[in-house]
């Protein structure tokens, strides 16, 4: 993803990926100094393309809406899920 990012944009353009999938968009737009705007339904695929972000990046993922950091939101979710399952 890299390459076409590089070959159609400039740095600080946005680039749009309506199925993010594992992050990989999210990641080369970042990498080459671009924003992402990307869509993803599940909550898996949501999840991972946060980790591989944050593995990449060395930031820490916030809920814009609350502040709240990834691994906080992730802890609150899997403790509701234990919860139902009981």
């Amino acid at each position: 993803m890299k390459r076409p990012i590089l070959n159609h944009t400039r740095a600080g353009d946005a680039v749009y990926d309506p199925f993010l999938g594992s992050g990989t968009t999210l990641i080369a737009a970042a990498v080459t100094d671009r924003v992402c705007w990307a869509l993803e339904i599940e909550p898996a695929y949501v999840d991972l393309a946060i980790l591989r972000w944050q593995a990449r990046s060395g930031q820490a993922a916030v809920l814009a809406a609350d502040g709240r950091s990834f691994d906080v939101v992730a802890s609150e979710r899997a403790r509701g899920l234990a919860r139902e399952a009981a």
